[in-house]
């Protein structure tokens, strides 16, 4: 699996996804897939989730942070810490977002 089609079943999942469901429930679904995905290509994974921390969209960029703190995706620290800066001078997200970015910086730790 490559960073595209790592996308486009990320992509693919969320667009699925029932309404229904709670965020809890997404977001738990998401990393089982990560999981899996992290285990057959785990550079495209990083690169996948790598671009929804850049689109600073919801929930795609959070979910990627939860990922990256729960896989401990060392390789995205530095992103993560640029979006925890963007938060915090009020560019992306509202303030109390900051609390989940940092959360996962220091899992990672």
């Amino acid at each position: 699996m490559n960073t595209n089609s790592t996308l486009s079943l990320f992509e693919a999942e969320l667009r699925g996804h029932p309404d229904r469901d709670s965020a809890v429930d997404l977001y738990r679904h998401m990393l089982d897939l990560a999981q899996r995905a992290d285990a057959n290509d785990h550079e495209g994974l990083v690169r996948a989730l790598d671009a929804w921390l850049k689109q600073r969209s919801e929930p795609r960029t959070m979910i990627a942070v939860d990922i990256a703190g729960k896989l401990k995706l060392t390789e995205l620290q530095e992103e993560l810490g640029r979006l925890l800066n963007d938060v915090r001078a009020n560019k992306a997200f509202l303030p109390h977002y900051a609390r989940w970015i940092n959360e996962a910086i220091q899992a990672m730790s």
